[in-house]
């Protein structure tokens, strides 16, 4: 589903940016593609997060409807010759394009594992499509209209591929006894992903001038963007520490292009090192507002809403300050400092705030259920809702009773339960409390 709305929506904004250039300078369509489109789908996203906290249960109908909308608009920012037209309903395709990332997001959040891998797959999968779609003719079918008709198809497909039980997943975890994430935290994560977006598009704004005369191809760059997102997704996975730190990473890029950006040889290169470490950030500003947004899922797609904030105060930044490279890269070192102390603040807060007090109390008081737990997720590397089920399991709940205390479906808990499993190499609920009780003795 993430891959076919990202590539129809993405795609359709290439052929749709095409025609513009047709009719304005590549300073005004730069400004459209750097400021106003961003601007357009925030507040698509914005709303989508309006009607998910008003009423959830709604989402596949607002999907519906917006697909519907982004296909109609999209075709006249395509075909109408009135410009002024034309970028009004390219406008309103922008909005539209934001409610449905928001949908994807929503539904991200709402699945119980495996959020890095799925949104970096399907991700990338946009990004490969747009790739193929862009070589017949060499960009020539991307330009035309008839590229609406394969639109069409991307559009159906996503559709059918969105699934209802993720609706009542959605429904349950909006019910009054969950809280949202602690207002520190979502304010720290807020700001990190803000600064490093601002931080990296200001040492590198790709002037647009170079994508019209046809030097640097923006469909292209997607191909290398699909190898960022697949291993962001991939080591999201694996450790969420690991991918803040690839973000933080990610921020050399600016400082590299400052360096390099009088060579010419080293344009495609920064090009592609661009496109690849943006993909790191795009999947980790997702995830991490997917898992803050477990119990508020109305704020899943905080992370892309940040991203559309920083890119272009960043790039409109870089683009004003390049005729004076002493202020832009005073500044950027400035962004960089700043991200890297919100980056570490968010770490600790996220991944390391609760250990020494953990920790302290293993030593203090004797051991029990949840003390246990503790000691135990650390050796099998437990997701955080893996634990939740794990203790539940060692108090001898039942799957049901699982469910109902920990406020999720008993799908989500068999979910759990095979991952638990698997982890710790037994093949039954039995043989789990067995090994947890030989491993705490």
């Amino acid at each position: 589903m993430i891959g076919a709305v990202y590539a129809w929506g993405g795609t359709g904004y290439l052929t749709w940016i095409y025609r513009l250039l047709n009719h304005y300078s590549e300073q005004t369509v730069g400004m459209f593609t750097n400021v106003i489109d961003y601007a357009f789908q925030a507040v698509g996203m914005l709303l989508l997060a309006f009607f998910v906290k008003k009423r959830a249960s709604n989402l596949k109908k607002i999907f519906t409807l917006s697909i519907a909308c982004e296909m109609v608009f999209m075709t006249a920012a395509v075909l109408i010759p009135v410009p002024s037209l034309s970028v009004i309903s390219g406008l309103m395709m922008d909005v539209f394009c934001g409610m449905l990332f928001g949908c994807c997001f929503t539904c991200l959040a709402s699945l119980p594992d495996m959020r890095g891998i799925t949104m970096g797959m399907g991700w990338a999968i946009g990004s490969v499509a747009s790739y193929l779609i862009s070589i017949p003719g060499d960009g020539d079918f991307l330009r035309s209209g008839y590229s609406l008709f394969l639109y069409l198809i991307f559009a159906v497909m996503a559709f059918l591929l969105y699934r209802e039980p993720v609706g009542k997943d959605v429904a349950e975890k909006q019910a009054p006894t969950h809280n949202p994430p602690d207002t520190h935290i979502l304010v720290i994560a807020l700001f990190t992903v803000i600064l490093i977006e601002i931080t990296r598009n200001m040492g590198f704004l790709f002037p647009i001038s170079e994508f019209a005369e046809g030097t640097v191809k923006m469909e292209y760059s997607r191909a290398y963007y699909a190898v960022g997102l697949i291993l962001a997704g991939i080591i999201a996975d694996r450790s969420r520490p690991g991918g803040l730190l690839l973000c933080v990473c990610s921020l050399l890029c600016p400082f590299i292009s400052l360096f390099l950006s009088h060579y010419t040889v080293a344009g495609e290169i920064l090009w592609a090192l661009n496109y690849a470490l943006t993909g790191l950030l795009t999947v980790y500003g997702v995830i991490l507002f997917s898992d803050l947004s477990e119990n508020a899922l109305y704020l899943a797609g905080l992370g892309l809403i940040c991203r559309r904030i920083g890119e272009p105060v960043g790039a409109t930044l870089g683009d004003r300050l390049a005729a004076s490279p002493v202020i832009l890269i005073t500044l950027t070192s400035l962004a960089f400092v700043l991200s890297v102390f919100c980056s570490a603040l968010l770490w600790k807060m996220l991944y390391f705030a609760k250990l020494p007090e953990e920790n302290a109390a293993l030593k203090k008081e004797p051991v029990n259920d949840e003390d246990s737990c503790l000691l135990f997720i650390k050796k099998y590397d437990l997701s955080a809702r893996e634990r939740d089920v794990l203790c539940e399991v060692i108090k001898g709940c039942s799957n049901p009773q699982i469910a109902e205390n920990l406020f999720i479906s008993e799908n989500t808990v068999k979910f759990h339960m095979k991952n638990l499993l698997k982890k710790t190499g037994t093949s039954n609920r039995t043989d789990l409390i067995r090994l947890f009780n030989e491993s705490n003795r």
